[in-house]
Order: structure tokens, then C-alpha cells, then sequence
């Protein structure tokens, strides 16, 4: 590929760009993993809501996020929390994702990955996660009638 190297005095940057390269971004910031019915919370959303048993998924399909509150256990709707801070928790809803990936106008045969943020209210703390941020995971071998997102 590069055979022979030239010398030259000048160079310009003009037309380049600073690439983003975030093969580890997930191990450093809470992200949901979304596909085949399933989403995936990693290590760092657990360790973000530390202590916690329980939790309330919340979906605000107006801005498109997706938030996750502590809630006792015997609350409507409440979710058991994994208690292992450096483990993820999966979570099966094939309803759930159906209409999330609908109202996202995602491919159900992806899957995607969206981060979250830590947020501190009066009252409590939440991760929120911005669905519209989502990065798609392409199967090795995608439909060829489906368009790619």
C-alpha cells in the first residue's frame, strides 16, 4: 500500500477532519443495546443507578427518550434492577421493542445502540438515553429488500 515514501515541505491540513473513533465508548458511559426483542443495559448504566433494585422504564415517544427511574419494588410496572454493579441486565419485550422500533422507524432486522446520561433532579436520579442518537449494527448478511438506515 504505501511503497514508496515522498519527501515534500509542504502539507496542508485545509481538507481534513479529526475522525471520532469510539470503539470503547461503551465501557466508559451508560448505553441500551435494542434488537431482537431484547434490550441490554452494560455495566455502566448498572453502576450509574448504584443500590438500586428496581426500576421504572419510561418512554417520552414525543422527543424520542427513554428514561429509567428507581421505583420500590411493588410499584405498577416496576423491573428488577441487576444488583451486580460490574454485570448488564437484559431485559425481553418483544411488544415493547415492536413499538419502539415503529415509532423510530428503525429495520427490526438491526439492532442499535443509544447512550445515556446520568441526571439529577430534585427528587431523584435518572438515565436518560436520546433514541434518536441511536447507532445501527448492520447484519453481516441484510435482507437486500431493506433499505439501510
Amino acid at each position: 500500500m504505501f511503497d514508496e515514501t515522498k519527501e515534500t515541505n509542504y502539507f496542508s491540513f485545509d481538507n481534513y477532519e479529526v475522525v471520532t473513533v469510539t470503539s470503547n465508548t461503551t465501557l466508559k458511559e451508560p448505553s441500551i443495546t435494542l434488537g431482537k426483542g431484547q434490550f441490554y443495559f452494560n455495566a455502566m448504566s448498572i453502576k450509574a443507578l448504584d443500590n438500586v433494585s428496581h426500576v421504572q422504564i419510561l418512554m417520552d415517544s414525543a422527543n424520542k427518550k427513554l428514561a429509567i427511574r428507581k421505583c420500590d419494588r411493588f410499584e405498577k410496572n416496576s423491573v428488577a434492577w441487576c444488583t451486580q454493579k460490574f454485570s448488564s441486565k437484559k431485559l425481553n419485550s418483544p411488544v415493547f421493542n415492536k413499538k419502539l422500533f415503529e415509532l423510530m422507524n428503525w429495520s427490526e432486522q438491526c439492532t442499535y445502540r443509544c447512550f445515556g446520561k446520568l441526571v439529577q433532579t430534585e427528587k431523584e436520579e435518572l438515565l436518560i438515553f436520546d433514541l434518536s442518537t441511536g447507532k445501527i449494527f448492520v447484519p453481516k448478511e441484510f435482507p437486500k429488500n431493506i433499505e439501510k438506515q
